[in-house]
């Protein structure tokens, strides 16, 4: 699995108040535990993109700018990306 921070014709965001850019921002959030949308306190791969994605994209816009994380490769949606049980 790829996950990548943004699609090929975009650039990445840095964040203006901190040392890190709005995917890596969201990123941390969602495996602290924002991404578990169904609190069972395993990330699947969906989950992750989900919220990075939704994250992301939105605040992009609002500066605005393009900028849309993307997920790529075989992998099963549902797979773990972390467990915490």
């Amino acid at each position: 699995m790829f996950f990548l921070s943004s699609r090929l014709d975009e650039t990445s965001l840095e964040l203006p108040q901190g040392p890190n850019g709005l995917y890596t921002y969201f990123l941390a959030q969602g495996l602290c535990g924002a991404a578990d949308v169904n609190n069972d306190r395993i990330i699947s791969a969906s989950e992750i993109y989900n919220f990075v994605s939704a994250k992301v994209s939105s605040w992009a816009s609002q500066i605005p700018h393009n900028q849309h994380p993307t997920i790529w490769g075989k992998f099963d949606q549902g797979m773990s990306v972390l467990d915490w049980r």
